[in-house]
């Protein structure tokens, strides 16, 4: 029995021991350090209309494999510090999914609030105040709905909404949205007969309904596990090993935003036919109208409006295009149709549209390459931010979006 014992014993110890060693070895790999994670309360909370929102009045973290990095929220349950009465201050607010939130970077290194710093230096004085209105993995549906939430609170004088390829267009529409992901949590739109946006609400109330418990009693830190990195590691692990294909279907993934035509051969085995120019085209459609929705709200609260197109890592991150174009030799790849798109889509509706992605492919012309984080995450890097605040802000003064000198 002693043996047995020791035996067992000795078992325990050195899977202890195989597990800390993994541990330690993962946090120098993926951060470059072994020190404690930062913990704290999950960023979301579960809404029965959004599907999902940050939480307000938040001091926690955001951690994925390739990042740690501490988030604060403020009572609306937007990034950064509590909204003060307005001011003499021009007010800017930047509406977008985690590009603009700042997924991988700290609170002072987002896109809006180096925008702010930007516009300031440029004025010669503290005169802009930009506000954060970004969320990380949320749709054009989803935005629009935080906009009416919000809008008249944040009070802005100028709102800038930044689309995305990744998060517009494939989770606005139903039919988008199911060949994206299982499990809705979002709401999806549709356009009637006489071409108004209808809601369906559904998958964001089941969401809501199963997890409403979160909201129960005062926020709790998440367990000790998952700020681990052994835990983060292994969450991609089993997502990829639950049905993500190693070849997706490029017509879905990419998409109209970065395709020329589409390429039926590369559908994926087993899978019914799919009319993806009718499918990409109705979630176009659907995107349109509700950016002007929003746009049209902006008017009714006398601010103005203008787009920004923020590139993704397909168009700019080393390497991501040609695992594609190698997966995949016959696709017919133009990487700048959605950004020609919505830029035709503002001019024909007076909506300006602001070009970020130059500075950034400049930036890379001349050496740049630090551009994103390239452990399992397309999102950019502190740098990318800092080159796309300046020349955003250039542009915002030349084109008299704000108030000059």
């Amino acid at each position: 029995m002693r043996v047995v014992l020791i035996n067992l014993l000795t078992t325990v110890i050195t899977l202890l021991v195989c597990v800390g060693v993994i541990e330690f070895g993962l946090r120098l790999y993926y951060f470059g350090h072994v020190t404690p994670f930062i913990g704290g309360p999950k960023l979301y909370r579960p809404d029965p209309q959004v599907g999902f929102a940050l939480n307000p009045n938040l001091k926690s973290s955001q951690q994925r494999p390739a990042f740690i990095v501490p988030v604060t929220t403020n009572s609306l349950g937007l990034r950064g510090p509590e909204l003060g009465p307005r001011s003499n201050k021009f007010r800017i607010a930047v509406l977008g999914d985690s590009h603009t939130f700042g997924s991988g970077l700290a609170d002072n290194e987002t896109l809006p609030a180096l925008l702010e710093i930007e516009l300031n230096k440029l004025a010669g004085s503290d005169r802009f105040e930009v506000v954060n209105a970004g969320s990380p993995a949320q749709s054009t549906v989803q935005e629009y709905l935080q906009h009416k939430r919000l809008a008249k609170q944040v009070d802005a004088d100028l709102w800038i909404f930044a689309f995305t390829g990744e998060n517009d267009i494939q989770y606005n529409t139903a039919e988008l949205r199911s060949k994206m992901t299982s499990g809705p949590r979002r709401p999806v739109a549709s356009l009637n007969s006489n071409g108004n946006l209808e809601f369906d609400f559904s998958g964001a109330e089941r969401y809501f309904k199963k997890n409403k418990w979160r909201l129960e009693g005062p926020l709790q830190d998440r367990p000790w596990y998952e700020n681990t990195a052994l835990y983060l590691r292994g969450k991609i692990a089993w997502k990829s090993f639950g049905g993500r294909s190693a070849a997706p279907d490029p017509n879905i993934v990419l998409g109209w935003p970065y395709l020329k035509e589409f390429s039926p051969e590369y559908t994926l085995p087993g899978s019914p036919a799919v009319d993806y120019e009718t499918l990409w085209q109705d979630g176009w459609n659907v995107t349109k109208a509700l950016i002007l929705a929003i746009r049209d709200e902006t008017k009714i609260l006398q601010s103005d409006f203008a787009m920004i197109s923020v590139p993704s890592d397909f168009q700019l991150k080393p390497g991501i295009r040609e695992g594609f174009e190698e997966l995949f030799p016959a696709l017919k790849i133009d990487d700048t149709h959605g950004d020609r798109a919505l830029k035709e889509f503002g001019a024909a509706n007076g909506i300006p549209v602001l070009d970020i992605r130059t500075p950034l492919e400049k930036a890379k012309a001349t050496g740049i390459r630090d551009l994103h984080y390239t452990v399992f995450d397309s999102h950019m890097k502190p740098k990318a931010h800092e080159i796309m605040a300046k020349d955003l802000a250039r542009q915002l003064m030349s084109q008299k979006l704000v108030p000059g000198n």
